[in-house]
């Protein structure tokens, strides 16, 4: 009786990855050639599409991309088979509103998912044909298939030369390999710098300054960039932070506030108090007046004829002449409509995120650990085939240790850390997160390098930190100042201090921006 083969149907969502890997990336192409073994894909289409893409490398050095459906073309009639090629065609198809997003693919993650992939079906392979000698008799020739049978693992490096390997050095200086991800906006971002895989980023303040805002804040610029993230919070409920993201999206109050806001906005000293002699000054009055210099309210300046002006910021040459102040405008906000937002969403989702997902999670505090997340992001990646780009955790302080044993609570938090990091460089990922610091609410002082609550040696795992830092009186004017707290690998200056503009009742903690001491 003829032995029937034992199925195994793979992991389709897996394939599907690797093809369209493979269609768009020439490095993971240049990858998968090392380690491609007959037999490493399931799909009935998968094995063809993939010799398709490695005799275009093997020729052009390139990947496919779009051309992949020439190829197709030229050969669909030469299948003896037409559901076949029926099944290439609808696959093709499928995946052509993926290759945007695939361009921002994180390589080195989906080539070790891979190379794990193709190691497990040769040992599926492997099993199969042992099992199917013994019961056949064959020992010896299983023998000779165990002594035979090689390690499916792409070529390991034993290091880099930095002054002889100059493919790794060119990689290292490319300004535009995929290590880099996004920066945050105008001079706050200036002062910042890009974020990057790899890192493990982290907001210090103290209570009340609005953390978890700015959380959300790197999470929807990362969003608008295309990135997939996610987002875990242990600060509040699912219904709260969607009602926050809505906030964010449509720049609208809640009904209570809903009405006439005063925005934020950057003036100059010198417009203020009617020191500018410039013939470009916006304003023909001065704000402060009096032998007090008083501010007025922002009625009173409107009926006198105020205008704001900042021309000199950005005048070549006049810089010097700029000196950051704020004043205001009135605008008339609706409330939040959540038909129109949900039109919103759908309308951001489908033009701009081009593919990218947030997914939001929301634990109470201290149920979370690292390990357990790792453990949602396997199971997101195996049955989902979703990979997060950045990771962010609300925050860090309120999640659990992945050490059962007891530990003093500053050794805790080194753990925590420590673990933020390892996820980080794991998932080559941007991990995010926030700490209190030791600072008061009420405290008058800055939040400084060193103002971790319960344990500084937090700040030795993180790449780049910034502190927020806002006098109650900056709060009710809309006044953040955000300064430096560590940039691990490039020049900075735990001096550098920037204002940024905020009105947190439309949900925006970043309105604009100004370097208070530009150099």
């Amino acid at each position: 009786m003829r032995e029937k083969r034992e199925e195994w149907d793979g992991d389709p969502q897996m394939e599907r990855q690797i093809i369209t890997g493979m269609i768009m990336s020439p490095q993971i192409l240049r990858e998968v050639q090392r380690i491609y073994r007959e037999g490493s894909l399931v799909l009935p289409y998968a094995a063809t599409v993939a010799r398709w893409c490695l005799d275009y490398f093997e020729e052009f050095k390139e990947a496919p991309q779009s051309h992949i459906q020439d190829i197709y073309r030229r050969h669909k009639d030469s299948f003896p088979d037409e559901s076949k090629a029926a099944l290439i065609e609808e696959f093709l198809c499928s995946i052509s509103s993926e290759f945007v997003k695939a361009k921002q693919t994180n390589e080195d993650y989906m080539l070790k998912g891979t190379e794990e992939y193709f190691r497990s079906r040769a040992i599926y392979r492997l099993e199969f044909d042992l099992k199917r000698k013994r019961i056949a008799g064959k020992i010896e020739e299983a023998e000779s298939l165990i002594s035979g049978f090689t390690r499916v693992a792409r070529p390991i490096t034993t290091g880099v030369d930095p002054f002889r390997d100059m493919e790794y050095v060119a990689d290292a200086f490319n300004i535009d390999n995929k290590e880099r991800m996004f920066a945050l906006p105008g001079d706050l971002g200036r002062m910042i710098g890009p974020f990057h895989r790899g890192w493990f980023g982290m907001i210090v303040g103290s209570t009340g300054r609005g953390k978890t805002w700015w959380l959300m804040e790197i999470a929807m610029r990362a969003l608008h960039k295309g990135y997939n993230v996610a987002f875990v919070s242990m600060e509040m409920t699912e219904k709260q932070m969607i009602r926050r993201f809505y906030h964010w999206i449509m720049a609208r109050p809640s009904k209570r506030w809903a009405g006439d806001i005063l925005l934020p906005q950057l003036d100059c000293v010198f417009n203020q108090d009617g020191s500018c002699s410039h013939r470009w000054r916006s304003s023909r009055v001065p704000l402060l007046v009096g032998k007090r210099k008083e501010m007025p309210s922002f009625s009173n300046a409107q009926r006198a004829g105020y205008i704001v002006c900042i021309r000199c910021r950005a005048r070549e040459g006049y810089e010097a002449d700029y000196k950051p102040a704020v004043w205001y405008a009135m605008q008339t906000f609706e409330p939040i409509d959540l038909d129109e937002g949900m039109r919103k969403a759908g309308q951001l989702s489908k033009y701009l995120w081009r593919g990218a997902k947030l997914k939001l999670l929301t634990f109470p505090a201290k149920t979370l650990s690292i390990r357990d997340l790792r453990v949602m992001m396997a199971n997101w990646e195996n049955y989902e085939g979703w990979n997060a780009d950045l990771v962010i955790t609300d925050y860090a302080d309120k999640m659990a240790s992945d050490e059962k044993r007891e530990k003093e609570r500053r050794h805790v938090l080194e753990d925590i850390s420590s673990s933020h990091k390892g996820l980080a460089l794991e998932k080559n990922a941007l991990v995010f997160s926030a700490s209190q610091s030791n600072t008061s609410r009420d405290e008058e002082r800055d939040v400084g390098s060193g103002d971790f609550a319960e344990a500084i040696s937090k700040k030795n795992e993180i790449d780049v930190g910034c502190s927020l830092n806002q006098l109650d009186e900056e709060k009710r004017r809309g006044i953040m100042r955000v300064k430096n707290m560590k940039q691990r690998h490039d020049d900075f200056s735990l001096s550098e201090t920037c204002m940024v503009l905020q009105q947190l009742k439309i949900g925006k903690p970043y309105i604009t921006s100004c370097l208070l001491n530009r150099k």
